[in-house]
């Protein structure tokens, strides 16, 4: 409407919402084309690995010899679905 108001013909508002309407459907195709990322898997043991990794951090929090071990800390910790396999 306000379009309409500001002087724009009734036949540029019509060709303007087609082309969104062309746009709205183009990103609905490559929406539905996409697929979601698969879960995130976390090793078996794992638990066990960060209750380890905890309690290092814990008592070599006041150790200056572990001063840049808690830089790394927890990072490699992740299953890579594609091979199934814990990575360290």
């Amino acid at each position: 409407m306000d379009a309409i108001i500001a002087g724009k013909s009734a036949e540029q508002v019509k060709d303007r919402m087609i082309e969104l309407d062309q746009q709205k459907q183009q990103l609905e195709r490559r929406l539905s084309a996409f697929r979601a990322p698969g879960p995130i898997l976390i090793h078996p043991s794992m638990a066990v690995t960060y209750r380890e990794r905890v309690a290092a951090l814990t008592a070599g929090l006041g150790d200056a010899r572990c001063e840049g071990s808690a830089a790394g800390f927890g990072r490699s910790d992740r299953t890579d679905p594609g091979e199934g396999k814990h990575r360290r």
